[in-house]
């Protein structure tokens, strides 16, 4: 009979914590976890998988799960070739023996595994309040792996619940796994997150963020009742959540440096200013930041590679409001010089993708107009007009406008000068810190901005426009959009909206970049995923059932167990 990889790659794990020493896992027996010491520190075990794992690949889960959710979008510029696999996720040439999918699929089962353990030896009737929460933490834990690996294994639940899904893993296997179907995977996830919610209900959260609670758990399900449909289901949830206030972060400069201890994060995976827990830089923000020793890529004592940027059309939504606190803090331009402008727009690279045409000194006409040349040494008068009440800049070069971009001078990435350095900081600096550690961040993974904001969708499903258009407004006001800013039913068409769910879904797109939503928010709308904008990814078009946005089930498991592949 054949054996599963994820039982084979289920080998002695050792997590570390900040808090705690080491608990080998090939260690944990029912016996062992039935007293509260030992469940305690098998559970932060548990925690850890999700971050590094130290004498295992020398990666992360979290990494991993970033860029496989966020780097087939089109909120990504991919400004050079990588020999990294998320180069090739990026320009969706990924395949089934990319390290990537390898590292995620077995340490996704290795959380499964792990937190199966410790549910199945406690049992739901335990008087104990402290093992009664530790089981609910672990379920949380079980619940959140199974939807993560779901998201990029499988196709949107809002397809057909008959899909094929992933391995469910609630205990130790010893015969060959199938498939379940989606549906049967969003099923156990929905069952552990009402257990997990009953469990915690009358407990409190363990420490910071970086431990799950009640609001955690239900914060979890709402986005699953959003994934399956169940608008009302998401509405009441998403109520219950912000009976007590909206709970934004009013600094939202510091909300993702302080993500352990901001009341907005409803859980974040959680790491320490630590080796243990830098493990060779290779955390989340090594792909979007980069800095030296005097805080700028390229000097000594270099973090970073900081090779993916913002795309041209997601920085062209919030440019619409300049004073938007989402770009102006989470955005850094490499060597940014506000004296001096440039000028660029995408033109043809011959190789399928789009390279920017990139003036540095273009002539200030004095009469509202700008004079730029292309790569033909060709001048061009930039002009500009309103396109939906919002300001652009233009070209005619005689058969169309060519709408381009009018910025302060800063560096760019490649000889050529093609893509202007554009760093996201949602991922850095974490506690303030800009030296040691640079990069290190506890990403959130869950808060309350997703969750307005997935109550904003169910209500625009339900044709709900002033309730829709009052949670993107609370959004939108922390970020320091008010007053004629606010969007209103009168004016959505006027600024190029046909209904409430493209406001809202712009909304989510500018306020949850990069932090793994925008791919399944076009596939599960049905929405088509438009990359052409320059960069190293495809100058294309992808629909939003093209089979080539999930990932392909990694050949060892194929191999090993000979379970269903996902088809291209």
């Amino acid at each position: 009979m054949k054996k599963s990889i994820i039982i084979l790659t289920l080998l002695a794990v050792t997590a570390t914590s900040c808090n705690l020493d080491k608990f080998p896992h090939n260690q944990v027996s029912a016996e062992s976890m039935q007293t509260q010491e030992n469940a305690i520190a098998a559970t932060i075990g548990n925690y850890a998988l999700f971050k590094a794992t130290p004498g295992y690949a020398g990666d992360i889960f979290v990494r991993h799960n970033q860029q496989l959710h966020e780097f087939k979008s089109d909120n990504i510029l991919m400004s050079g070739k990588s020999t990294d696999a998320l180069f090739l996720a990026a320009t969706f040439q990924d395949s089934e023996v990319d390290d990537n999918v390898k590292v995620y699929w077995a340490q996704g089962y290795r959380i499964c595994y792990a937190t199966s353990n410790v549910i199945n030896v406690i049992p739901d009737d335990t008087e104990d309040a402290v093992m009664r929460h530790i089981k609910g933490e672990n379920l949380f834990l079980r619940a959140m792996a199974h939807l993560l690996m779901s998201e990029v294994f499988s196709q949107p639940y809002s397809f057909g619940r008959d899909n094929p899904g992933i391995v469910i893993r609630t205990s130790a296997m010893t015969s060959t796994p199938v498939r379940a179907t989606v549906g049967e995977v969003y099923d156990q996830i929905e069952a552990d997150l009402k257990k997990a919610i009953e469990l915690m209900t009358d407990g409190k959260r363990r420490g910071d963020n970086g431990y799950a609670d009640v609001n955690s758990a239900k914060a979890l399900l709402a986005r699953v009742y959003l994934q399956e449909e169940r608008w009302q289901d998401c509405i009441d949830l998403c109520d219950d959540l912000l009976s007590g206030g909206n709970h934004l972060d009013p600094d939202y400069e510091h909300l993702f440096q302080f993500s352990r201890t901001s009341e907005e994060v409803l859980w974040c995976i959680a790491n320490a200013m630590t080796a243990d827990d830098y493990i060779g830089g290779k955390q989340v923000g090594q792909m979007h930041y980069s800095q030296g020793e005097n805080g700028k890529a390229g000097s000594p004592g270099q973090q970073g590679w900081g090779e993916i940027y913002y795309s041209q059309p997601l920085l062209d939504l919030f440019e619409r409001y300049p004073n938007d606190l989402r770009l102006t803090t989470m955005r850094e331009k490499y060597d940014p010089n506000p004296a001096k402008k440039m000028i660029y727009w995408p033109v043809d690279s011959g190789q399928g993708t789009l390279e920017n045409n990139i003036d540095t000194n273009p002539v200030n006409n004095g009469d509202g107009t700008w004079t730029a040349k292309d790569g033909d040494g060709n001048s061009h008068i930039i002009k500009q007009e309103l396109v939906n009440t919002y300001p652009r800049w233009y070209f005619d070069d005689g058969a169309t406008k060519v709408y381009v971009s009018v910025t302060d001078s800063s560096g760019c990435r490649l000889p050529d000068d093609r893509y202007p350095i554009n760093y996201c900081k949602k991922y850095v600096h974490q506690e303030g810190n800009v030296t040691d550690y640079a990069l290190q961040s506890s990403p959130a993974m869950l808060r309350y901005a997703e969750v307005i904001l997935n109550r904003a969708e169910a209500y625009a499903h339900l044709d709900k426009v002033g309730e829709a258009l009052d949670d993107v407004n609370t959004v939108r006001h922390r970020a320091g959009l008010t007053g004629a800013a606010d969007f209103t039913s009168g004016n959505m068409a006027a600024r190029g909206y046909d209904n409430v769910l493209d406001v809202v879904l712009d909304e989510r797109r500018m306020e949850l970049c990069f932090e793994g939503f925008r791919t399944l928010d076009l596939q599960r709308n049905k929405k088509q995923l438009d990359r052409r904008y320059a960069g190293m990814q495809p100058n294309a078009v992808y629909e939003y059932n093209d089979p080539r946005i999930i990932y392909r089930i990694p050949q060892v498991e194929i191999n090993a167990s000979g379970i269903e592949q996902n088809q291209r």
